[in-house]
């Protein structure tokens, strides 16, 4: 499926739930959307496909059983999507998938994605605003450039080098590891509930200023940096005085930020199968049992995973 731009950029909304997606930046001028192994009928059946006024809208239909849908095409065959689009161009929206991968060597785009279990694997990202959800899944990031808001309930964020603006990580009990240039024209957040918080500044160009805040994670910054602009706000209390009700409602309120899959622009990511709200139940409930989250906060998760 080719698709002819009026201008260097569009627009995606992309709702997607087995299905992973390939974003390639590639020397030519239309968009080609490519669903690897499919044919063109079984396209039909499982996608809908639209393209008018420069934005691309892409939904995998709610999964029943038909003549042609037999259930080989998801348990047999690779149903991720390919999207080419031309080098350069600015592409905004929301791309979001259940358990699908969402993977880009190069792309520049502002908008959220978002997954429950899929992973996120990036190259060379631009963004004037980027936002990242996810429950389960890993984040990974070769070169951001930008500004990137990020939430992940059981997942590690990793920013392996770039040029922040604005930056605010929170995860429950991920790791986040960042490795960047900082000329931030805004305060910059890193929290984290359990998952520990590496951090090397090779440059801090900016008069705002850098907190980082875990409650029982580790804490290590590096680098370059003034000393009276990045903070660490506060860690967990090990005193037998401090009680864990002392501190509970603040992880209370850190973690109720993540129980909700809708937000500011009132999108939903569409309803798993059976097995992927049990696997995802699963993982909850180990993180219970670790101790990683409460029982309240497990209930609040698990309801978060309904249709």
């Amino acid at each position: 499926m080719n698709y002819n731009l009026n201008t260097n950029q569009f627009e995606l909304e992309i709702t997607l739930t087995k299905a992973g997606i390939e974003v390639i930046e590639m020397d030519r001028e239309d968009v080609e959307l490519e669903f690897t192994d499919l044919r063109k009928n079984s396209v039909d059946e499982i996608f809908q496909v639209t393209f008018q006024d420069d934005i691309l809208y892409i939904r995998e239909k709610s999964w029943k059983k038909s003549a042609l849908t037999t259930s080989f095409f998801r348990n047999g065959i690779n149903t991720d999507l390919v999207l080419k689009v031309p080098r350069h161009t600015q592409i905004q929206g929301v791309i979001s998938t259940v358990s699908g991968s969402i993977n880009a060597d190069s792309i520049n785009f502002s908008g959220k994605i978002k997954t429950i279990s899929g992973q996120m694997k990036f190259g060379n990202i631009s963004a004037n605003r980027l936002r990242l959800r996810s429950l389960g899944g890993n984040i990974s990031i070769e070169n951001f450039n930008g500004t990137l808001s990020a939430k992940v309930v059981s997942g590690k964020t990793t920013i392996k080098s770039g040029h922040i603006v604005g930056l605010a990580l929170n995860s429950v009990s991920g790791d986040i590891t960042v490795n960047a240039d900082f000329e931030n024209n805004r305060n910059c957040n890193l929290n984290t509930v359990s998952g520990d918080i590496d951090l090397n500044i090779l440059s801090y160009n900016s008069n705002d200023s850098l907190f980082l805040s875990t409650l029982s994670g580790r804490t290590s910054i590096t680098g370059n940096y003034p000393k009276d602009k990045v903070e660490i706000k506060k860690r967990m209390p090990f005193l037998k005085n401090h009680p864990f009700k002392s501190f509970a409602p603040v992880m209370k309120d850190f973690v109720s930020s993540f129980t909700s899959m809708r937000d500011d622009d009132d999108i939903e990511i569409q309803a798993q199968s059976e097995n992927e709200v049990a696997n995802n139940t699963k993982m909850i409930l180990e993180m219970l049992a670790g101790g990683k989250i409460t029982a309240d906060e497990a209930e609040k998760l698990i309801n978060a995973l309904k249709p």
